[in-house]
Parts: structure tokens; sequence; C-alpha cells
């Protein structure tokens, strides 16, 4: 890689983990949340956005599904968009940097159902899977499964941590319910909108 490409590449990596950081110091502070009410089709859009951005579905070897039917689509959250957005982009990039090997075809489906009044947003990716014994340790702060030092599985393994925090600051949650070898299964679950 050229030098200039380089530093741009660590420039960009370096901001991303101050961003991290200073996202995980307002969560500890007690987060405020900017609220807005949109629909669950606008979600399963994000995430469609999100993915169509990232490398690896943009080539052949990456694929999204993105499923949603009939009334739920319209049904209602209120959400705080920046933060739900980093939680997809948590959950789409984490997919792609180790769900797959290179020479796998990356498969990654995405969708919504209801579950006692949360509207349950699925992210289901065909990878190698996540060890049970690891299923919660991932969302511990500072938490890395693979230890590796390449730039490829960079981070300070604050991204699912951060993304469970700012679930719960909405009052749902994050969990993964799927583990290996079938792939992993992340769940988000936020409550639907009052309709008052």
């Amino acid at each position: 890689m050229p030098r200039k490409l380089q530093l741009g590449e660590d420039f960009r990596e370096m901001s991303l983990l101050v961003d991290e950081l200073l996202e995980f110091g307002r969560l500890r502070g007690g987060l405020k949340l900017d609220t807005e009410v949109i629909s669950v089709r606008e979600v399963l859009r994000w995430s469609q956005e999100i993915a169509g951005a990232l490398p690896e579905f943009q080539s052949e070897n990456g694929i999204i599904a993105v499923v949603g039917h009939g009334e739920i689509l319209e049904k209602s959250l209120k959400v705080d968009r920046l933060r739900v957005v980093r939680i997809i982009r948590n959950l789409l990039e984490n997919a792609a940097r180790y769900a797959t090997r290179p020479e796998d075809q990356l498969r990654m489906d995405v969708g919504a159902q209801i579950e006692a009044e949360q509207v349950v947003f699925f992210f289901r990716d065909n990878g190698k899977g996540i060890p049970e014994s690891d299923c919660e340790r991932i969302f511990e702060p500072f938490s890395r499964i693979e230890s590796s030092r390449s730039r490829k599985y960079g981070g300070l393994g604050l991204g699912l941590s951060l993304a469970r925090s700012i679930a719960e600051a909405h009052g749902g949650s994050l969990m993964l319910t799927r583990y290996s070898p079938a792939g992993a299964e992340f769940r988000l679950s936020l409550p639907l909108a009052s309709q008052d």
C-alpha cells in the first residue's frame, strides 16, 4: 500500500478508536438519547445502506438479504437514530471482518419480528460461529476473541459492549443467540413506540 494511503487508513482507524472511547465514556456517565419516531422499514433500510458501503458486501463474495413483511414494516420505534445506526454498523462490520474465510461467500440475513411489545431485529451470518464459552465475554469492554494484532482484526474490543449499552439505554437488549458451527445470530430488541 502506498504511504499516503497507509497514513489515511491509519488516521481513519485512530479517529474510530477515539470515537469509541468517547462514546464509552458517555455511556458510563449516563447517556442522554436524542430520540425520534421511526419505522421498522427505516431501520431495515439502514442495514442495507450500511452493508452497501462495506467492501465485503459490494463484491460477488458478499450477500445481504433484508427481510420484513406486511404490518411489521410500519410499526414505530422511538430511537436515537445515530446510536442505532452505530449498533447496526458494528454488527455488519463484525460479520464482514470475522464471519468467513476469504474464499467463502459471506451471507448476512437481516430481519425483524414482534415479540412482547418489542421489535426484535436479527442479524444472522453464515460464518464459523462463536464458541458458546465466549458468548457473553464478547460483550465485555476491551474484550476480543481474536487475539491477533492484525489490522484486519483491529479495534479496542469496545464495539459490542457499546452496542449492548446503547440497546439497554433504549430499554432493549442485544444478545447472541446462535453459536458455532452454524454462524452467529445477534438479536437486537427495541421497544415499540407508545401509541399515545
